[in-house]
């Protein structure tokens, strides 16, 4: 699973939690490529979930984006190596 984000391609994993406070969504998922396919456009997924939340990235290079099965979770940063 990867969504794009500010030009940052954040990669998702089955770690659950919570999101916080309401003020740190930053926007939905606008659009979505196919599964085998790097999104390229912001707010992009390659999982569908179409209009789904996902938080701000508070410099820790994750996010928390709320998946159809209704819970929150965590999405890293590509590594920039």
């Amino acid at each position: 699973m990867i969504l794009k984000v500010n030009d940052t391609l954040y990669y998702g994993t089955d770690e659950v939690g919570p999101m916080g406070d309401s003020g740190c969504v930053e926007g939905e998922i606008t659009s979505s490529v196919e599964s085998n396919s790097i999104p390229t456009e912001n707010a992009s997924s390659n999982f569908g979930c179409i209009g789904n939340s996902y938080t701000y990235d508070d410099g820790d290079g994750s996010i928390m984006v709320r998946l159809d099965d209704e819970q929150w979770h965590c999405f890293y940063a590509e590594s920039k190596e």
